[in-house]
């Protein structure tokens, strides 16, 4: 996944892509949102991912995106996308009954199939 296209600002932006993986099912996005502030968007995610979990059950893979759009860039120029950051991801952890945090947005959780999207969040 990566994050929507936003129009350019003087400050730096923070996007929260949250979905979920149904067993042996394909990847669906439930919702994003644009934070101002890194802990707004990480407790934002972390709620989202806990409520959705205690819910729903741990079978389903919830998992959180948290990015970086520094300020300044306007993602829908193809030359400035590689300025976008994945932070961080938030899974749920069932045997701890948490929220689990890991740096960077692994490139396995690309939901399309749109080639000229680039692989970031290492």
């Amino acid at each position: 996944m990566y994050p929507p296209l936003a129009a350019v600002a003087n400050h730096d932006r923070f996007y929260v892509n949250f979905s979920y993986v149904p067993p042996a099912s394909s990847r669906e996005l439930l919702d994003e949102l644009g934070f101002t502030s890194e802990d707004n968007a990480r407790d934002w995610a972390a709620e989202e991912v806990t409520s959705s979990a205690q819910e729903c059950g741990s079978a389903w893979d919830f998992r959180a995106e948290l990015w970086l759009i520094p300020a300044g860039v306007r993602l829908d120029k193809n030359d400035e996308k590689e300025r976008v950051r994945g932070l961080a991801h938030a899974t749920w952890d069932h045997r701890a009954n948490a929220v689990v945090w890991a740096d960077g947005v692994p490139d396995d959780w690309d939901n399309d199939d749109e080639a000229d999207e680039p692989e970031t969040g290492h």
